[in-house]
């Protein structure tokens, strides 16, 4: 049982930057009609929500003024927590605070809102109970010690595996229209909603047959999804994670459905289990403890940047030492004034360079190094490391108060958040059953 929700947290991790990605993807998208959606020249001005939409549970920054630039703010402070989130800087507080102003945005216009919303709001109310910052983050890099485990199991990896679960169980059982079964008509005749249906499905439309047997694949894997999850096996697991990935793809490819289809890609990277990331990072692993990294010995924010470097791009097994240590590579960094990178080859590289040999030691973001090759991309690479370099006693002070030595990071959930997780999972469950044909439930709605 342990086994089945335990959750890996590098899987964790980049689950962390994909919700990040998509709060930013959201906001921006938001922002071209904030004026529209969220003020008092718009379509919903607060009096008109009061009087029509008003839940008296709901609660809203937003509330607070209906100015363009109330709104504005509040977008830019959203944006702001957003970037610390994907980045793991203050990792706790930054998704306190994306799931309060999420919360806000979406009870401001309720007009606006479709199902992905409701998922990204759930995902990011989970995950304040669990260590999005744990690894590739700049509080792994600043914290004292070391993770050592890969994964977690408490009753939060719990909740949010099974509200992911559950979603799809749910989606089956409420398929009980004959166009699901046995007609299998449900896809082709979305796709016939012209407004929603890109040129790709307008393309695919025209294969009935295939259609048909796409509706039959959707509708089993959604009723075999939560077996498939949360298999004890771990290669069926990884199975029906990709296999719904595919599905979310196909979604997205053919019907405009907003970021929902993503939304659901990023919360199946939870159940991807520790053999796959073993397997990616057996790649680099041994180049990784053979590099080098020699910062100056003089300045702290060259030692903070090298480890925050390092953390992100999640190559944490490299040594980090001061240039003065080693008499080649001091001598190096006094010619050029740059820090030193020595490889597994025992190849000196230097500014830009040394960054992209940094990222090709990276398990999962070493397909980009070709990209950071490019003329280009490498001349502003090089232009601005020179411009941090050659102002590191601003950047330096900078770091000193905000990157400051943090404590390590806990892996622990505490016996009252516990209870407070299992009994608001619960809850949930209730809500989905009372949607259920299938089960005479009662509950009230709020």
């Amino acid at each position: 049982m342990q086994r089945l929700f335990n959750l890996d947290l590098r899987a964790l991790a980049f689950f962390r930057m994909g919700l990040a990605c998509l709060l930013i993807c959201d906001l921006f998208n938001r922002s071209l009609f904030l004026r529209d959606h969220y003020t008092k020249d718009g379509l919903l001005p607060l009096p008109a929500l009061f009087g029509k939409f008003y839940n008296s549970y709901h609660f809203s920054l937003n509330f607070i003024n209906d100015s363009f630039l109330f709104q504005a703010f509040l977008f830019f402070i959203f944006f702001a927590s957003s970037c610390c989130l994907l980045f793991g800087y203050r990792t706790k507080v930054a998704t306190i605070l994306c799931w309060v102003f999420i919360v806000s945005l979406q009870n401001r216009n309720p007009m606006v809102l479709q199902a992905g919303d409701t998922l990204l709001r759930l995902l990011l109310f989970w995950s304040i109970f669990l260590p999005l910052g744990a690894f590739a983050s700049v509080d792994a890099a600043m914290g004292k010690g070391k993770v050592t485990q890969k994964t977690i199991g408490n009753t939060a990896s719990f909740a949010i595996l099974f509200q992911v679960a559950t979603l799809y169980l749910m989606t089956g059982l409420l398929k009980t229209s004959p166009e699901w079964w046995p007609n299998l008509t449900a896809s082709l005749k979305a796709l016939h909603m012209e407004q929603f249906t890109t040129n790709f499905g307008l393309f695919i439309r025209q294969f009935e047959g295939f259609i048909k047997a796409g509706t039959a694949v959707v509708y089993v894997l959604e009723l075999l999804a939560f077996l498939l999850l949360f298999s004890p096996f771990w290669m069926i697991r990884l199975f029906g994670a990709l296999t719904l990935m595919g599905m979310h793809l196909g979604f997205a490819l053919s019907m405009r459905l907003g970021l929902f289809p993503f939304t659901d890609i990023v919360s199946l990277i939870l159940f991807l289990p520790s053999q796959v990331w073993d397997q990616f990072e057996s790649k680099t692993k041994d180049r990784q403890e053979q590099t080098i990294a020699f910062y100056d010995g003089d300045c702290g924010f060259c030692r903070k940047l090298v480890k925050v470097i390092s953390h992100l791009l999640f190559v944490p097994n490299i040594k980090i030492k001061e240039a003065q240590s080693d008499e080649h590579a001091f001598e190096l960094m006094e010619r050029s004034h740059s820090w030193v990178l020595r490889t597994d080859s025992g190849e000196n590289l230097q500014e830009f360079e040394g960054i992209i040999a940094l990222v090709s030691l990276s398990p999962y973001f070493r397909f980009f190094t070709w990209l950071l090759n490019l003329f280009v991309i490498k001349w502003l690479g090089t232009l601005a490391y020179r411009l941090v370099a050659n102002n590191r006693g601003f950047f330096g002070k900078l770091t000193r108060k905000f990157l400051r030595e943090a404590p390590p990071i806990n892996l622990r959930l505490g016996w009252l958040s516990s209870a407070l997780v299992l009994l608001l999972s619960g809850l949930c469950l209730v809500w989905n059953l009372a949607f259920l044909p299938q089960i005479d439930v009662a509950f009230p709605m709020l």
